[in-house]
């Protein structure tokens, strides 16, 4: 699944940020220049939350939110280990360490501040013995004390403990003498953040000071070390076709299209013709990139997996550190740096007070910049701004990210017990199913002629308009929605003669056959959501495809009034109208109504394609339809992305992908028939795979009862389709005005019995729903009546 790769220059940057919320602008716009960061006092408190983009994050917090605290940053390209028996003492030393394999010897990084004081109530020898060994060594951060040997005006009995006993340890100290710290009471500098290595390490090793302070009233250090050190590379599949610019791409294509005209006019198939095409948009824009971003990317199909992993790279970042930056920003930050240099080479007070006055007026700019950007964002947000644009605009804005991967851990083929199951359920050891569907089409008469004729060009440019200001992770093929955008009408028009030949011929390219799988995580711990990334023009076809069926089911009405899911004027909203009517009515007849919410455990994963093809069948569908939709999901080929790193490849040969275009209207037309195993004074409402039933009755035996036998041969039908539905979020509940003990009532499903549940907001989206909005009393344990 992973991949190592020798690397041979770690960087590493200390720094005494005195409080790192107030700078994190600062340290987004040069961490990426570093692999590790060393970070002392950062006045992080246990309530704070604190990330870096591509970086993990280990921290000791301080004794409160204005003291102390110790962090380092590691980038999530480097494997390493936290190392948990470093000695720290409450309010006088912290420490976090952590081990990164190198090629032969290991490396300890521990990133330490010690609280001022001359007499420490530890001995250095504590700290130094709780290293493991063997091992190259790096103690690094704001050790607060003095000697002259490596740069102080004078020591002091912390300073020559330290060297004592470093020197025991066979570690060296290897500044050159350069200030870190700058006394704005006395206006005097010192050497008191040190970095002290191994014996072993010394020649591998170089040490500079940065040219800016950031605000704090330390210099930060920065440490090179020539080491092996391992590497993990990164999947990556993305062509940056955006940066190219819409106006240059679509030119290109225009210069080449006689070369794709005469190309495809040679090919004998519509897959050919298909994956000439891809090709020669692929081959287009890797031309127009620099050969730094191209070289990286191979042919459409990338049939290698090692093709399609790049090294993540340390790099100076080109953007402004926040979108609120301007030129006003970098002048001050320049001019702070200037009067830092003047302060550096001759410390006078004239010196000091300058750079004293330009560090407050760098301040108050950057502050005034903030306040005038956030302003100005506010004032541009309207009506047609989208929320994915509003909360991409606060992370920056906050410097908060994502980050892809869940949990700081050392480089390892092995995965949690909770990814492994999801990832067999998805794809199973099992046999490949063939379904020949010969036989369900002799003789046959379709009603859905709506297929009957090749899809228009202007169904084409309805659907490449919706998409055009959307952006969506590519396929396998790395053509995204941008991309297509950009082609020209000649291009389209050869784009939609090879779809429809495609749909025509009952074709079915093989990159179509090809998903990428990203596990999201749930809320619930160890719960996560596969999304399918496939080919974008699959996406494509799948729309046109849509625009006719969701028309069609929906004139003819081919799905029951009970589903409200992933259907066009209509929403969750029906389903609460609904109940909440049913429960209004039985309340003031005095009746009793029992409800049954029924979740189906991976519902979209367990369609299984025969059972929905004879469903297309009979309805209507037409064979290329019913081919199309075979082809789609009998058989797929998935890699899985866990930890931004590729899985080998994997099969399924059942489920409706989710992230798929088609699926939610495929899943509605699989359990459409739940409705005919449920009679007519047993209601109904359904949203997707979540599913509501319930009886109104004067007595509550009997309403229990009917539901019980409903809901039974509802589980009955679904079983027999091969959906399994989950016994821990199936609830009942019980709505009366009466006051009954709901402890004494049960209905068995199964094996499983259920029992009326209290007020749990966690039960399903339709439950948190209504419930919250019930606003008159239920019976329900714990919740008297009235």
């Amino acid at each position: 699944m992973s991949r190592i790769i020798s690397h041979n220059d770690l960087t590493l940057l200390q720094w005494n940020c005195h409080g790192i919320l107030n700078k994190i602008d600062f340290l987004s716009h040069i961490c990426k220049q570093f692999d590790i960061l060393a970070l002392s006092e950062t006045w992080l408190s246990s309530d704070k939350i604190f990330s870096l983009k591509d970086f993990h994050i280990l921290r000791r917090d301080g004794p409160s939110n204005k003291s102390g605290g110790v962090l380092l940053a590691i980038k999530n390209t480097i494997p390493f280990t936290k190392l948990n028996s470093i000695f720290y003492l409450e309010d006088s030393l912290e420490t976090v360490g952590a081990k990164i394999s190198s090629l032969h010897v290991d490396l300890f990084i521990i990133s330490l501040y010690r609280h001022p004081s001359n007499s420490p109530s530890f001995t250095w020898e504590n700290l130094f013995d709780s290293i493991p060994s063997p091992g190259h060594i790096v103690i690094t951060g704001d050790f607060n004390a003095h000697r002259v040997s490596w740069g102080c005006n004078h020591n002091n009995t912390v300073g020559i403990s330290l060297l004592n006993s470093s020197q025991e340890f066979s570690l060296f100290p290897i500044n050159d003498g350069t200030p870190t710290y700058i006394s704005y009471s006395v206006h005097s500098s010192s050497v008191i953040d040190l970095t002290f290595v191994s014996s072993s390490l010394t020649p591998y090793c170089t040490w500079n000071s940065y040219d800016d302070t950031m605000g704090s009233d330390h210099i930060p250090t920065i440490i090179s070390f020539s080491l092996p050190i391992q590497s993990r590379s990164f999947f990556s599949h993305k062509l940056p076709s955006s940066k190219i610019g819409r106006k240059t791409l679509s030119a290109a294509f225009s210069l080449s299209f006689s070369s794709l005209s005469e190309s495809i006019d040679q090919a004998t198939s519509p897959s050919e013709k298909y994956d000439i095409f891809c090709s020669f948009l692929v081959d287009t824009i890797n031309s127009l990139l620099p050969a730094c971003k191209s070289s990286n990317l191979t042919s459409p199909q990338l049939q290698q997996k090692n093709s399609l992993l790049t090294k993540s790279h340390s790099s100076h970042l080109t953007r402004p550190p926040a979108p609120w930056w301007n030129d006003q920003c970098s002048q001050a930050v320049e001019l702070r740096k200037k009067a830092l240099r003047a302060f550096r080479g001759n410390p006078s007070s004239s010196n000091y007070l300058n750079h004293k006055k330009q560090e407050a007026s760098t301040r108050k700019i950057l502050r005034q910049a903030k306040r005038t950007g956030w302003r100005a964002f506010c004032e541009s947000i309207t009506t047609s701004t989208s929320i994915s644009t509003l909360w991409r605009f606060v992370r920056r804005f906050k410097n908060r990210f994502l980050n892809t991967i869940p949990s700081p851990s050392p480089f390892s083929n092995d995965i949690s017990p909770e990814i492994s199951d999801l990832i067999n359920s998805i794809s199973p050891p099992s046999c490949l199913y063939k379904l020949s569907l010969t036989h369900l089409f002799s003789n046959y008469s379709y009603s859905c002629r709506i297929f009957d004729s090749p899809f228009q060009l202007e169904e084409l440019h309805h659907v490449i308009s919706a998409l055009k200001n959307k952006s969506s992770s590519p396929g396998i093929d790395q053509i995204d929605y941008f991309t297509l955008s950009c082609l020209p009408t000649s291009y389209l028009s050869i784009f939609l003669s090879i779809l429809n030949n495609l749909f025509f011929a009952g074709e079915f390219p093989d990159s179509w056959t090809h998903s990428l799988i990203f596990l999201i995580p749930k809320s619930s711990p160890g719960k996560f959501r596969p999304i399918s990334l496939t080919s974008c023009c699959l996406k494509i076809m799948e729309k046109l495809i849509l625009l006719r069926l969701d028309w069609w089911m929906e004139r003819y009405e081919k799905l029951p009034s009970s589903q409200f899911g992933f259907r066009k004027f209509r929403s969750c909203q029906d389903n609460l109208s609904i109940l909440t009517t049913e429960i209004h009515t039985s309340f003031i007849r005095g009746t009793f109504t029992a409800c049954l919410f029924l979740d189906l455990s991976n519902a979209f994963d367990d369609v299984i394609p025969s059972i929905l093809i004879s469903d297309l069948v009979d309805i209507g569908m037409p064979p290329t339809l019913c081919q199309f939709i075979y082809s789609l999901i009998h058989f797929r080929r998935l890699q899985f992305v866990i930890n931004s790193e590729l899985s080998d490849t994997r099969f399924s040969y059942k489920g409706v992908p989710q992230g798929s275009i088609l699926s939610p209207i495929l899943f509605n037309i699989y359990i459409s028939k739940l409705r005919k195993h449920i009679r007519e004074d047993c209601e109904l409402v359904q949203f997707a795979d979540d599913s509501a039933i319930f009886v109104s009755s004067p007595q509550i035996d009997k309403a229990l009862t009917e539901l019980e036998s409903y809901a039974n041969k509802a589980i009955k039908h679904l079983t027999g389709r091969g959906l399994t539905v989950s016994p821990s979020r199936t609830s009942l509940v019980i709505f009366t005005k009466k006051h009954i003990n709901p402890f004494a009532f049960s209905i068995k499903l199964g094996s499983h019995t259920v029992e009326p549940i209290s007020i749990n907001f966690s039960v399903l989206p339709l439950t948190f729903a209504f419930l919250a909005a019930i606003t008159f009393s239920l019976s329900l344990p714990g919740v008297p009546s009235f």
